[in-house]
């Protein structure tokens, strides 16, 4: 009974968590529509990819921007399926920093032109919400690092004592 009861709310909490009843934010315009609907399938190739990593490095006086490393002696337990399985979550992490990167200089410009000028508080709004919904996406990967690696860790642990 248990099983089933816990197996109900598992599958419950998936099908809240899914797209069914994704709710909608204001529309965009015809054309970015277009564009938006269209990149969303695809991968960005390489090409694209590449240089906007390059281009946006992390700011300046913001040590904590940077991808968690591993414990080298933690690193060099692990086995060579959760290295790499790491590995590739580290990228995604990278990839997200880099994200994050333009729109926390979106967002200082728009903080500091906000009294200068009459900015709309709603681009204010939208770029605060791009970096925290980033971050969110950051850390998540960070905690799926950890979540993957602790269960290989406490074995090494147990075996060691």
């Amino acid at each position: 009974m248990f099983e089933k009861d816990n197996r109900d709310n598992l599958l419950g909490s998936l099908e809240d968590f899914m797209i069914k009843d994704d709710k909608t934010g204001p529309a965009l315009g015809p054309e970015l529509v277009k564009v938006m609907n269209t990149n969303f399938l695809f991968r960005p190739s390489e090409q694209i990819a590449k240089p906007l990593c390059k281009k946006n490095h992390r700011p300046e006086h913001c040590p904590n921007m940077v991808v968690p490393r591993i414990n080298e002696e933690i690193w060099a337990s692990l086995q060579k399926k959760s290295q790499s399985m790491d590995c590739k979550i580290q990228k995604a992490q990278s990839i997200v920093l880099k994200a994050v990167t333009p729109a926390c200089h979106l967002l200082d410009k728009l903080i500091s032109t906000r009294k200068s000028s009459k900015l709309s508080t709603d681009c204010l709004e939208f770029a605060q919400d791009i970096v925290i919904l980033i971050q969110l996406a950051f850390t998540d990967l960070s905690y799926k690092r950890r979540y993957h690696i602790l269960p290989k860790l406490k074995t090494l642990v147990q075996t060691l004592v």
